[in-house]
């Protein structure tokens, strides 16, 4: 047997033993709401409080996001009301000596939270939600519980990396160009002065 064929035999034998505990619960949780009873009518709303319970437990394990407070409380009080009444369930079975007073304590919290553990488990969605790991994000993420719906995106803002604590900013030269200036009509620069100088004592290389 490989272990694709195993992994495939345990989830089934998950989901059996996970849907006998659920109907084991239902019927203690029944027998411990009824009591002593034979009144058919009280039975009837012991079995519909157990299906209710059953189906609020099942939400309460769900994808935390997917929740909100109502869900919340109703799987809460669902334990606090079916572990209880399968203690009382089982009491009736066993008795009520002191011996059985531990061994039904445990075996009613088992029988409440298997089945939705084993057959989510079973069903591959073990991680969206879970009991205990709703009650702790309750706590931790409550704020997400009243959420109202997408928050408006905000605008990104370029990343800058930071500078360090001796950091000197560096700038590039300026070079400052001379202003020209204006040239008079005449085409001599203001500053240019024409020299007359007689022929006789002209060098001869200011003739050429």
């Amino acid at each position: 047997m490989n272990e694709g064929n195993f992994t495939k035999g345990k989830k089934a034998f998950a989901i059996i033993t996970g849907l006998a505990i659920a109907a084991i619960s239902a019927y203690n949780s029944k027998n411990g709401f009824v009591s002593n009873s034979s009144d058919s009518l009280l039975a009837l709303m012991g079995w519909s409080f157990s299906a209710a319970c059953m189906a609020a437990q099942f939400m309460f394990t769900s994808e935390f996001k997917k929740l909100n407070w109502t869900v919340i409380f109703l799987g809460a009080f669902a334990y606090m009301y079916s572990i209880p009444t399968n203690y009382f369930g089982l009491q009736s079975w066993n008795g009520v000596a002191t011996e059985h007073n531990f061994v039904n304590a445990i075996a009613a919290i088992f029988m409440d939270v298997y089945p939705e553990a084993a057959i989510a488990w079973a069903l591959g969605e073990s991680r969206l939600g879970d009991m205990f790991g709703n009650m702790v994000r309750t706590i931790q993420r409550k704020d997400e519980l009243t959420d109202t719906g997408p928050r408006p995106a905000q605008p990104r803002q370029p990343y800058q990396q930071p500078r360090p604590a001796s950091y000197t900013p560096t700038y590039p030269p300026v070079t400052q160009r001379p202003t020209p200036r204006p040239t008079p009509a005449g085409g001599a620069h203001p500053t240019q002065h024409t020299l007359n100088i007689p022929d006789d004592i002209m060098p001869d290389w200011m003739k050429e």
